[in-house]
């Protein structure tokens, strides 16, 4: 239903078109009337009527002043006026304010109800016209976004000389030139969520705070950003070395101004790669921060992940599995006597081949699975296997990804969830520090 408000002086003439016009059969519904211009305004720039019906004589404020300001703050709305034979100096400026139709006093039912069915599909036609223009040119930015990502990607895998490269980004429109850069991988999420992939927030409220952090980008020539994969973001900082670093500083606190102004549920992680003096060095740059985005999931609590910050992770990663493992052989010692090793290595081995492409098994689950407490299987598990429960668990879940490599189409990110990882990066991480080479790399071969 379009919208239709009325503006005239003359209580018969207002009450009778409002009572007497079948609006909903013209696909119309009536949403307001009132006296006088100057009453009326207020009203129509809240309402937003699709029609206006203002007379061209009132006092306080006439139809033509009416007119001019709705003109001006509501462009769509249509403007019907009201006039009488003696008024064609003021038909004349109304042409001039951009409007609609005009109706001669006295005003007949059937003079409105033949405006209104032409005014309906003249407003659909219309709309339906923008509708289209507005999905061809999404579509027109989504398939820019897919060749400026598929581009990026090439870039990053090493696989394009320094001449392509430059070749590639003027046909694509993206500035690359710069002495330094870096890569910012960031992502924003609903902290209230039972993971990252899902949202407890109104519907639309992450898709304005995201754009709104990508209209901050796109404002800044200093950086190149692309929607990558899922929701997250990579943004390449460039400039002079300051320029990089007060880049990347600007887009940690830009993005943690926005997110901070929503409701309270919305948090971002933020991972930033060493600045490099060379374009070709982009390649080094994605791989470390790709490294570092898998902190995501196994640091939480940490919001900015730099190189400085994700070597104290691993630092302390390597002290606590040295602490792990003085407890394991301690615990096996305490909670062995009197099990069967045998059977829990064969009732571990076979929980591992029935769950190791689901992200949820751990030495935790295969621990009460088997009935033995987590710290007495990780010493058994290593002594028996030479090789800790983690370290198997990968080799079946990397010798099955090297299967799907081989044998399917399907995307790296696919594969990864089918073999037990949920985060694509950390998969393509695990699978080149196993292998050598990248999941792309292996298939290529």
């Amino acid at each position: 239903m379009y919208k239709v408000y009325l503006v005239e002086d003359e209580s018969i003439v207002r009450e009778g078109l409002r009572d007497n016009i079948p609006w909903e059969q013209y696909g119309f519904t009536f949403i307001g009337d009132s006296a006088d211009g100057e009453l009326a305004l207020p009203e129509i720039l809240r309402l937003q009527p699709d029609v206006l019906i203002t007379d061209i004589r009132m006092p306080f404020m006439d139809g033509l002043s009416l007119s001019r300001i709705v003109k001006k703050k509501l462009p769509q709305t249509r403007i019907i006026i009201l006039s009488g034979y003696h008024d064609f100096d003021y038909a004349q400026k109304a042409i001039e304010i951009g409007v609609e139709r005009f109706l001669t006093k006295p005003v007949t039912r059937r003079a409105v109800t033949q405006l209104l069915a032409e005014l309906a599909q003249k407003i659909e036609t219309e709309q339906r016209s923008r509708d289209d223009l507005r999905r061809r040119q999404e579509e027109i930015q989504e398939y820019e976004q897919f060749r400026r990502r598929r581009f990026l990607e090439s870039l990053f895998a090493g696989r394009m000389s320094v001449e392509e490269i430059y070749q590639e980004s003027t046909k694509l429109r993206l500035d690359l030139s710069g002495p330094c850069y870096s890569i910012i991988l960031f992502d924003v999420f609903d902290s209230n969520a039972r993971d990252l992939t899902q949202s407890v927030q109104p519907e639309g409220e992450l898709l304005r705070i995201r754009e709104d952090i990508l209209q901050f980008f796109l404002r800044h020539v200093r950086y190149v950003v692309v929607r990558w994969i899922g929701t997250s973001f990579c943004v390449i900082v460039k400039g002079a070395p300051d320029t990089v670093t007060f880049g990347i500083a600007q887009a940690e606190e830009e993005i943690r101004r926005i997110t901070a102004a929503s409701d309270g549920n919305t948090e971002y992680f933020l991972c930033v790669s060493p600045v490099s003096d060379r374009l070709s060095g982009l390649k080094d740059c994605y791989e470390k921060v790709g490294r570092y985005y898998t902190c995501r999931y196994t640091h939480p609590d940490r919001h900015v992940i730099t190189q400085e910050v994700y070597e104290e992770i691993i630092k302390d990663l390597e002290t606590d599995e040295k602490t792990d493992a003085e407890d394991s052989l301690t615990a096996g010692v305490n909670a062995g006597a009197g099990v069967n090793s045998g059977d829990v290595l064969q009732r571990t081995l076979k929980y591992i081949d029935d769950h190791y492409t689901e992200d949820v098994l751990s030495l935790q689950t295969a621990a009460k699975e088997a009935d033995v407490s987590p710290g007495y299987l990780s010493g058994m598990f290593s002594q028996k296997m030479g090789m800790t429960f983690i370290e198997y668990v990968t080799s079946r879940r990397i010798d099955k990804a090297k299967q799907l490599l081989t044998d399917t189409h399907e995307h790296t990110a696919v594969i990864a969830a089918m073999v037990g990882y949920k985060d694509p990066n950390y998969f393509r991480y695990v699978f080149k520090k196993t292998t050598g080479v990248t999941p792309r790399e292996y298939r290529s071969r």
